[in-house]
This record gives C-alpha cells, sequence and structure tokens, in this order.
C-alpha cells in the first residue's frame, strides 16, 4: 500500500479543522454593531463567520478569540500597484489576554482570503531534521488549499521551486494570471504567511 502525503496532510488537516471548530469559542468586537456594517458585497459578520474558520486552524491553542474588522481602499496589495483600487477587510484576531494571534486580509468585493499571518510564536512539534524541498511545496500546497487563499477551487502549481533561507521555506505558486506566495518554518512546517495576489 502507497502512502501519498499529501493526502494524509490534507485529510489530518480536515480532521483538525473539524475539532477545532467544533471545541473552539470565539467573541466577536467591533467598534460597531457587527451586523449593520458593510463594505464590499460583506457585511462584517459574514467576515467574522468567515474568519472564525482560520483562526481555529491557525491559533488551535487559544481558548477564546477577540476579533477586530476594520475596512480598507487601497491602490496597492503586496507591493502591487493597481489602477483602481481594490476593497479590503483587514480582520486583527487576538486572544482574551490580548496577545496576537492571526492577521487576516479578505478581498471585499469576492470574500476570497488574500492574505494570512499568524503570530510568530506559534510552533509545531519539531523535526530532528527540516523538511525536504518536496514535502515543503506538498506541505505549502495543503495550506494554500486548506486556507483557500485567492478563493476556493484554485489549483495552484509552483512557479519555481522551493527554496530554503535561514530555516524558512518559501515558495511562490501560480494559478492562471493568480500568483501566491507561502512561507513555512523548516523543521516544522508551520505557516509564516500565506498570500495571493
Amino acid at each position: 500500500m502507497r502512502c501519498d502525503v499529501r493526502q494524509i496532510v490534507t485529510t489530518g488537516f480536515s480532521l483538525l479543522l473539524a475539532f477545532l471548530l467544533w471545541r473552539h469559542p470565539v467573541i466577536r468586537r467591533s467598534e460597531s454593531e457587527p451586523h449593520a456594517r458593510s463594505f464590499g458585497r460583506f457585511t462584517e459578520k459574514e467576515i467574522f463567520d468567515r474568519s472564525e474558520e482560520i483562526v481555529s486552524l491557525l491559533a488551535p491553542q487559544a481558548s477564546q478569540v477577540q476579533m477586530l474588522a476594520d475596512p480598507h481602499l487601497s491602490y496597492v496589495h503586496l507591493r502591487r500597484h493597481r489602477e483602481d483600487p481594490v476593497r479590503h477587510w483587514m480582520v486583527t484576531c487576538t486572544g482574551a489576554a490580548g496577545q496576537e494571534l492571526v492577521d487576516l486580509d479578505w478581498n471585499a468585493e469576492t470574500g476570497a482570503l488574500l492574505q494570512a499571518v499568524p503570530a510568530s510564536r506559534q510552533t509545531p512539534t519539531r523535526r530532528p531534521v527540516s523538511l525536504s524541498q518536496h514535502q515543503a511545496t506538498e506541505v505549502a500546497q495543503a495550506w494554500l488549499e486548506t486556507l483557500k487563499i485567492g478563493g476556493a477551487g484554485l489549483r495552484w502549481r509552483p512557479a519555481r521551486p522551493a527554496t530554503c533561507a535561514y530555516q524558512v521555506w518559501s515558495i511562490v505558486w501560480q494559478c492562471g494570471e493568480h500568483r501566491a506566495w507561502v512561507t513555512l518554518r523548516a523543521r516544522t512546517g508551520a505557516l509564516i504567511e500565506a498570500a495571493s495576489w
């Protein structure tokens, strides 16, 4: 029987997500009524609902989560200048004691997650050796698919081989005209950043 690493990683993420959504309490907070404020095609409540799943994946240790959503209009996203401004929901997620957990950037028109940046102190179990290039690529792809970076259903492929520097794997991805970037900790596979443009 052949062991498929990608299938194991994807199954593991799915099981972890189901467990965390079952046990992860979330406290929503905002400067205004969460149901009343809308920006682009989404209300603040809809963005909070989308964020809950991501927070439980990236900060499973948090017993309570507070969210603050801030709408933005920007001509620049990930160092790319655009002719027309893009609407974003920026969501900052903190723990009950105020510690930073995750920052999320949602496209306010499409609802696609554009960027996820977990707090740097998230450290899963260390491996005795670093991930190989192949393993890092598979773990990064699993993160892209699990988080649905850039939108659901995109079939990402590496735009160039993964590179490792300073114990961090960096992989640039492509799907048609879309691009994505994933950085991982070399010894743990923990996500440092996933972003799409």
